[in-house]
């Protein structure tokens, strides 16, 4: 742990405006029901290579930009755009589902630039700039992994991958640097979404390393590394989604 853009903000300040809290966490474990059965995701089933690299960065590849600040709104499942909040059991600053948000750019048939349409990181309604939608997309897939082997696979076969973790703890909101591990981290409860970006080692340490919606200031300029092959730390296989494109 160590001083960062999250200083000067106690635990429970931090945890308000940046994770789900208890009645969020009820509501969003009742739509993964839904999210089983709906039709607009894939299941990618992973077929193993015989060898995996030792490490993959999609950063070196030009696929990742720099890491965005969602503020004090629980914006991190959709911090590009401001999106319905009733059809789509989005809830603004409060939280939502990121697969809804795929629903709805999918939808929509498209997506704006973040340089068309900035995030404000506040409650409002979506204004739709159809003729401004550079991305289309025709559904998403949902990784069928139940190893943390099958989402390195993943990540190389598909691209930066959106995952869920849990993030409501002190340690994580005051990390600095280095290989984040926290004992009391759960692999069931997830409350914060990132991106998963890379997997490495270090010295025999394997780590994932994953950009957050914190800002530059947090972190590693907006990233952070995470205890890889740890049984699956923070709840990183829980969720994993990554958007099918046109």
């Amino acid at each position: 742990m160590g001083i960062n853009n999250f200083a000067d903000k106690t635990f429970e300040e931090y945890s308000s405006k940046y994770t789900l809290n208890e009645t969020m966490i009820s509501k969003l474990a009742e739509l993964l029901k839904d999210f089983m059965t709906t039709p607009t995701k894939t299941i990618k089933r992973i077929e193993m290579n015989e060898s995996l690299p030792m490490s993959f960065d999609w950063r070196d590849r030009g696929a990742v930009t720099k890491a965005r600040d969602q503020y004090e709104c629980g914006s991190c499942y959709a911090i590009d755009c401001y999106y319905s909040r009733n059809k789509y059991h989005t809830w603004g600053c409060t939280g939502g589902m990121p697969y809804r948000v795929y629903d709805y750019v999918k939808d929509n048939n498209g997506i704006s630039k973040a340089s068309d349409y900035p995030n404000e990181s506040k409650d409002g309604e979506c204004h739709l700039q159809r003729e401004k939608f550079p991305i289309y997309m025709i559904g998403y897939g949902i990784i069928d992994t139940n190893s943390e082997e099958t989402l390195e696979q993943a990540q190389i076969n598909y691209g930066p991958i959106v995952v869920a973790l849990d993030g409501g703890h002190e340690s994580f909101q005051r990390y600095s640097s280095g290989i984040y591990y926290d004992k009391t981290c759960s692999s069931m409860v997830t409350t914060h979404s990132v991106l998963l970006v890379e997997y490495g080692s270090d010295n025999g340490n394997d780590y994932w390393i994953l950009k957050n919606s914190f800002g530059n200031y947090w972190g590693d300029s907006g990233f952070f590394k995470l205890s890889r092959n740890c049984g699956s730390h923070c709840g990183i296989i829980r969720m994993p989604l990554f958007p099918i494109l046109k």
